[in-house]
């Protein structure tokens, strides 16, 4: 039945919301040319409809609705991969800007910042 988990990539159990997830990084959907930078709770992809040049997105590895979610050791690693981003925009003589849309919790979305 469609009900039913799926199988990662390490073996583990996924969700069916997660084996749908356009952003999950086991997810057969996830569009993998995309990806800039794995970390341990985040990654960095570019944007599949950038709003601007350089458009990219911060994600948790872990599906979850809004960033205030994920496990307390995953900021330190957010704020690296911010700091990292704002010295190339600052780079090109361009500043950084960082938002996250935080849906209704009962909805299926993926945090993500942009």
């Amino acid at each position: 039945h469609g009900d039913h988990a799926d199988t990662g990539a390490k073996g583990g159990r996924l969700s069916s919301q997660s084996s749908h997830c356009w952003f999950c990084l086991s997810s057969p959907n996830l569009e993998s040319h995309l990806i800039l930078s794995v970390g341990d709770a985040f990654y960095c992809a570019l944007a599949k409809g950038p709003l601007v040049e350089d458009h990219v997105l911060l994600l948790p590895i872990e599906h979850v609705h809004n960033t205030l979610l994920v496990h307390e050791g995953a900021e330190v690693e957010l704020l690296k991969f911010k700091s990292a981003i704002k010295a190339y925009f600052r780079s090109r003589g361009m500043a950084l800007i960082v938002y996250e849309f935080i849906s209704n919790p009962s909805r299926t979305t993926h945090a993500n910042l942009q």
